[in-house]
């Protein structure tokens, strides 16, 4: 990330609350987020990168039947968030070309410095296809856990 990248991102972030300003322009995430994170990643969640020297940002997708568990985690990375909840109503026909209508709730995160360390050791280029892939990294055995485990 270059020097002026850096200095948009915490300009952007000047002018919010007090809270999630303190959050935001910290090196690191705190040390929950770090751990739910991993688990989310190896689960329901995904980071997205628009270009090779952007920021990342987090995005989790769930059906509807899971929105207790998903409002949990809408509350533990709200100060990375300035959107609303998201619901989406998705059509899809079965064997028989019946539709059968699923309801999934979404979030994203702002895109962050603190997520690049995320992307890097679980996404890696696949060249032949041209695109990034999620991936089970090695390092994991060193930061995974209990908390990791149960998201």
């Amino acid at each position: 990330m270059t020097s002026l990248t850096l200095k948009r991102y915490i300009l952007k972030h000047s002018l919010i609350d007090n809270y999630k300003r303190d959050y935001r322009l910290s090196l690191t995430l705190p040390k929950y987020l770090n751990d739910t994170l991993i688990g989310l990643i190896l689960s329901d969640g995904g980071l997205q990168r628009s270009s090779e020297t952007s920021n990342v940002r987090l995005s989790v997708i769930m059906s509807i039947i899971n929105c207790s568990y998903f409002f949990h985690l809408y509350n533990l990375f709200e100060p990375y968030i300035d959107n609303d909840l998201n619901i989406l109503d998705i059509k899809v026909p079965n064997k028989q070309g019946i539709h059968i209508n699923y309801s999934t709730v979404r979030f994203k995160t702002i895109s962050m410095p603190q997520l690049l360390y995320y992307y890097n050791i679980f996404y890696k280029k696949n060249n032949k296809k041209n695109k990034w892939e999620k991936i089970v990294p090695i390092e994991l055995k060193q930061c995974f856990n209990p908390i990791s485990l149960a998201h």
